[in-house]
């Protein structure tokens, strides 16, 4: 999905697969944006495939209604969320 916004088109994505789901988000020059992800701890939340402290552009805010907080600095991201089965 696509949307217009002030500096540019904010693209965004998301897809299940076998172990996770995929987000995808391409965030204009000149802006940020704020994110919340459902976890069941930061540990299960991976950007371009690796640790949250090892990515630069991305900040964590901490958990807010029990959801995971970020900061994302212009760029393009991949993320995972570690998927649980549900009973």
């Amino acid at each position: 999905m696509k949307s217009a916004a002030l500096y540019g088109r904010i693209e965004r994505i998301w897809s299940l697969n076998a172990d996770d789901y995929e987000y995808n988000f391409v965030i204009p020059a000149n802006t940020s944006a704020t994110m919340y992800l459902s976890a069941k701890s930061e540990k299960d939340i991976r950007i371009q495939k690796r640790r949250l402290s090892r990515n630069s552009g991305v900040s964590y805010l901490g958990v807010k209604d029990g959801k995971f907080g970020f900061e994302l600095q212009p760029a393009s991201y991949q993320i995972q969320v570690k998927k649980y089965p549900t009973l």
